[in-house]
């Protein structure tokens, strides 16, 4: 495996956590509190087993800033929320894209 093909390997590695936050994201922009209720659902309340931290993180790491966010807003009403949800979202995709630049040319700087 060269260089190239590692590089690009983490480059789409990046890429679809930035597409799997997003679009949990926007599944809770669109449906709220119900795919809150079911993101819930898969998280352990404090978790004692390393098997039950394991599954908090690994669902944290993959799709747990939209649910988060959206908390965070709870204390706004279901109008604002909302907007403030999508301005979440276009924020979001913008540090995304600047955040995969970043990175790959960087590693490309590096390591070709």
């Amino acid at each position: 495996m060269s260089a190239e093909e590692i590089i690009i390997f983490i480059e789409k590695t990046i890429a679809m956590w930035f597409v799997f936050q997003s679009g949990y994201g926007a599944a809770v922009f669109i449906l709220g509190r119900v795919i809150i209720e079911y993101y819930e659902w898969g998280i352990f309340e404090n978790p004692s087993t390393p098997y039950e931290k394991t599954i908090n993180s690994l669902l944290t790491i993959t799709v747990g800033v939209g649910p988060f966010i959206y908390k965070k807003l709870y204390r706004v009403n279901w109008f604002f929320r909302k907007i403030f949800m999508l301005l979440f979202l276009i924020l979001f995709g913008i540090a995304g894209v600047i955040i995969f630049n970043i990175i790959s040319i960087a590693l490309r700087s590096i390591f070709l």
